[in-house]
Formats: C-alpha cells, structure tokens, sequence
C-alpha cells in the first residue's frame, strides 16, 4: 500500500505524489532541503535505490549542478 503525507493535499491527475518509502521496498518520491556536503550523498544513495529525488535551491547554477546528478530542484526559498 501507499501512503501519502499527510499535510498535503490529494494529488491529482498528473500531479507528482510524495510518498514515504517503506520496509517492503517500494519505491519513495524524497525532498532534500540543503542538498550540499551531507545532502547531495544521500540523494545519490537514493536515486540509486531508484527513488525519485528533489531538492530545494535557491540558485539556478546549483540547480543545474543539481540536474546532472539526477536530482530535481525546485527553485525557492525558505
């Protein structure tokens, strides 16, 4: 079974879903905040498990660094 976070609201059709990954093995959609020395590791250690992995950034040059590792940015600020 799947399980969504709960403080977001119900995906819709076409949307991308958080999931929570689980002990069984399936697959998990994960965010990184700070995705630098410790956070750009675990995100490689993830999309190699085949999650699909995004991460918060506010610079577009580190958003591109960020794509050629196969990790999505989302471009914000907090």
């Amino acid at each position: 079974t799947r399980q969504t976070l709960p403080c977001l609201p119900e995906p819709t059709s076409g949307s991308t879903e958080l999931l929570l990954s689980h002990e069984n093995g399936s697959l998990a959609t994960r965010l990184i905040i700070g995705c630098g020395y410790l956070g750009t590791p675990v995100a490689k250690h993830w999309i190699a498990q085949g999650d699909q992995v995004f991460a918060l950034t506010r610079s577009h040059d580190n958003a591109q660094r960020l794509r050629t590792l196969g990790i999505q940015p989302l471009l914000g600020d907090v």
